[in-house]
């Protein structure tokens, strides 16, 4: 019998292959009646699972986290419990990440620690009534990087206002706060005049 490859071996019944696609062989017997067939080789990628994506953010915040793409099964595990099966996972809490890719090849795992950092603690209290003359302290807590009154950025957790700096109107007073993780936080308090 004569044995002819797609991939240019003859002669041989069998062949070895290390890389995917199609393949077909045609047999001529001795006899004169030939035979042709083929087969598809699906070639599986070796697992090397990693995570990439932020490793901290702020409350109420979101991030992704990416486990590279390809023909595998995933599973996301948080804190050992399992959350997910894609590649990619929205985070909305701190904690121990993991995440494994397995298939026919094997699996591996990687995992990465998230963590969650808190808001500043931002409260000017309710709203105020000013009569002429009358001024009062506003202030939130202190301790933080940078506080921003009504979008002038200062060191200072109080702001003094006036009946008069109102400038004869209602007014809202808003203080964006941020710590030293870069996580900001605002409030605003309104201001009514009383003549």
């Amino acid at each position: 019998d004569f044995y002819t490859w797609s991939t240019g071996d003859y002669g041989t019944p069998s062949i070895e292959v290390n890389t995917g696609g199609m393949y077909s062989v045609s047999v001529n017997y001795f006899f004169g009646c030939p035979s042709e067939d083929s087969v598809y080789v699906t070639e599986y990628p070796i697992a090397e699972a990693s995570i990439s994506g932020e490793d901290m953010f702020c409350t109420n915040d979101t991030i992704w986290l990416t486990a590279p793409l390809g023909d595998f099964n995933y599973t996301w595990y948080l804190d050992d419990s399992p959350v997910s099966n894609q590649n990619t996972l929205m985070v909305t809490s701190g904690g121990n990440y993991k995440v494994m890719m397995e298939n026919l090849c094997g699996q591996d795992i990687a995992e990465k620690t998230i963590l969650e950092n808190p808001l500043p603690n931002v409260d000017l209290g309710d709203d105020i009534t000013l009569v002429p003359g009358q001024s009062y302290p506003l202030q939130v807590e202190n301790g933080y990087t940078t506080y921003i009154w009504n979008g002038v950025e200062t060191n200072s957790n109080e702001m003094t206002i006036t009946y008069e700096s109102i400038s004869g109107k209602d007014t809202t007073i808003i203080v964006e706060v941020y710590n030293s993780f870069g996580c900001e936080k605002s409030d605003d308090v309104l201001i009514e005049l009383y003549d």
